[in-house]
């Protein structure tokens, strides 16, 4: 029975520009267009004979039409002729804690990558990007030093996280309920970042406070936002 087939280099096994038979497809979206479907497609390396599960995104309009692409899988053609090959499913995939919403976008990048290398079975890393997501909200929550009018960090307290942390709750700039949660996690972030001894544990302890933290921050804030503009708009004189 013939198959469609695609080329691209194979992710298992290295070879460059191989072709892959396809066994199946399964429609997970419409696409940006309308039209441009995008499929998770399991292809079989011809050289190593592994499987690979192919993210691809129709990009053909020819293509587009139902009656053709209910028989396209299993007609001998070249898939690359109609369709964009966009990424291959692999552990980055792995379903992690989601990101918090209303967050910078750069802040979101970095706990999103903490709490995929946590999904994976990195917890050194998890703890790394987690510290690093804290250390630059942690920062930008101080005062201008220039500002007399306010109690100011000492020089140890603008330099290192944990110190830091304490100022901030001190000062109830944090809310004080994640204070308990800060000092158990105070060695498990510095384990993670110096000394790659970081458990699976203490990862996790250490990305739910961030979360907390990041919830605190943007999430909660911008909710109360948006729902007090939804209030002054219902309550606004109609045209």
């Amino acid at each position: 029975m013939p198959n469609a087939h695609l080329v691209a280099d194979c992710p298992r096994c290295g070879t460059k520009r191989i072709t892959f038979d396809v066994l199946a497809a399964n429609l997970t979206g419409m696409g940006h267009a309308g039209w441009n479907r995008s499929y998770e497609v399991p292809a079989v390396c011809r050289h190593c004979d592994l499987v690979t599960l192919w993210n691809l995104e129709l990009k053909n309009y020819a293509w587009s039409s139902d009656q053709l692409l209910s028989k396209l899988w299993s007609e001998n053609i070249d898939l690359n002729d109609g369709f964009i090959i966009t990424d291959y499913v692999s552990l980055k995939d792995a379903t992690g804690v989601p990101t918090p919403e209303h967050v910078p976008e750069n802040i979101g990048l970095m706990f999103s990558e903490a709490s995929t290398s946590k999904a994976v079975g990195c917890p050194n890393a998890s703890a790394a990007m987690s510290r690093l997501c804290l250390d630059l909200v942690t920062k930008a929550m101080l005062p201008d030093p220039e500002d007399t009018s306010v109690a100011q960090p000492n020089s140890n307290q603008r330099k290192r996280l944990f110190d830091r942390l304490d100022f901030l709750f001190a000062h109830r700039l944090l809310p004080n309920d994640l204070k308990e949660l800060a000092g158990a996690i105070r060695e498990h972030g510095n384990d993670g970042a110096h000394d790659g001894v970081c458990t699976d544990l203490d990862a996790e302890d250490l990305l739910d406070f961030t979360q907390n933290v990041l919830e605190r921050i943007f999430t909660v804030p911008e909710r109360a936002r948006q729902a007090k503009s939804r209030a002054i708009a219902r309550r606004a004189p109609k045209e």
